[in-house]
């Protein structure tokens, strides 16, 4: 109802009943209030309509802005439009974001690893499958800082030393004790042991472009017992974990904290975690759209770094280069040069073994 409305309702009002006309102009005047404060009330009602559509398109805007925005984005391309001319003969598209081979062969894993894919296995009618996963959403964790390491961490750290390649058959012995064998068969290890068996110096697939094999352990320092470790690779600035164990309560999560620092001394860009799941989240990590995954490894697999614990001598308190490194110690280090971190070198200090071809 309106001003106007409400006052010519009140006229009427008072017109067929003169002798009550004070009581008609009090009601006239309160009907008049009324129809005002009604008026208020619309005009304070489409104001707030029009703020909450505001903030409405303000949060769209921030969503489309947001990694999980970016999780819902559409693919680019079909998903077998993802596989590289050189590796059609070899791969092929299974379903969703899994990919199909029969081969197994350590170089084809390399060219694989190389364009996002994270190799798995599986076994079907008595027969191994090469089953590459180039996930639709990936969990990542970008190493632009240093991450944060919660206290009932560091209270574990004097308790271990972290090590790298120093024991690929009892990291997989590990994996398979915890998780039995969801996708570590016999044809894909072998593959892992034959890249872990060259070294640091990795595969070179192209100029100045290789993929290394890397396990990593924490051992009980007393006991010298593997507590925790893991399977992984670098392509490049980006180190992609593919699975791992833990004995020890409290291990498995000391391990990764420790792995992550040791990423980020080294001057890696991209922890690739693979599939998300809560305990990479409580690292820091986020979903990624493929795409924008993709887009992070072409940028940074074209810079070579080595992954290494820093030189120790062999009567040093914190560890040695063979025997490892106390977490402790890791923890309290820093990247002095962030130019220069540790694991850079250049070309003429890298070693380099013949390129391989698959077939």
């Amino acid at each position: 109802m309106t001003t106007t409305q409400a006052a010519t309702a009140a006229d009427a009002t008072a017109a067929a009943s003169p002798s009550t006309k004070k009581n008609s102009t009090d009601k006239r005047a309160r009907a008049v209030a009324a129809a005002q404060e009604e008026e208020v009330e619309e005009e304070e009602e489409e104001e707030e309509e029009e703020e909450e559509e505001e903030e409405e398109e303000e949060e769209e805007e921030e969503e489309e802005c947001s990694p999980t925005a970016e999780m819902t984005k559409k693919p680019r391309k079909p998903d077998a439009a993802y596989i590289p001319v050189h590796l059609q003969d070899y791969v092929f598209h299974s379903l969703e974001d899994f990919y199909v081979s029969r081969h197994f062969d350590p170089v084809l894993l390399c060219h694989l690893m190389y364009e996002g894919f994270l190799p798995i296995a599986s076994e079907y009618q008595d027969q191994c499958f090469l089953l590459p996963k180039l996930h639709r959403q990936r969990c990542v964790l970008l190493l632009d800082s240093t991450q944060h390491i919660p206290k009932s961490v560091k209270k574990r750290a004097s308790k271990y030393k972290l090590s790298l390649n120093q024991a690929f058959d009892g990291v997989v012995d590990g994996c398979h004790e915890q998780h039995g064998i969801p996708w570590l068969y016999p044809p894909i290890v072998e593959s892992f042991k034959r890249l872990f068996d060259v070294g640091a110096q990795g595969v070179e697939l192209y100029a100045d472009r290789k993929v290394r094999f890397w396990t990593v352990e924490v051992y009980d320092v007393e006991t010298n017992k593997l507590c925790a470790g893991e399977l992984g690779y670098t392509t490049g600035k980006v180190y992609t974990s593919l699975t791992g164990f833990s004995r020890a309560s409290g291990a498995g999560t000391l391990q990764l904290h420790a792995l992550g620092k040791l990423l980020y001394l080294n001057g890696f860009e991209m922890w690739d975690l693979g599939m998300s799941m809560p305990y990479k989240m409580s690292l820091g990590a986020e979903d990624l759209d493929r795409d924008d995954f993709l887009d992070y490894l072409h940028r940074w697999r074209k810079h070579d770094q080595l992954l290494h614990i820093p030189g120790l001598n062999s009567d040093s308190d914190t560890g040695s280069a063979t025997t490892g490194i106390h977490v402790k110690a890791l923890f309290e280090m820093k990247r002095s040069d962030p130019e220069k971190p540790l694991g850079s070198e250049t070309s003429s200090q890298r070693s380099s073994i013949e390129r391989s071809s698959f077939g």
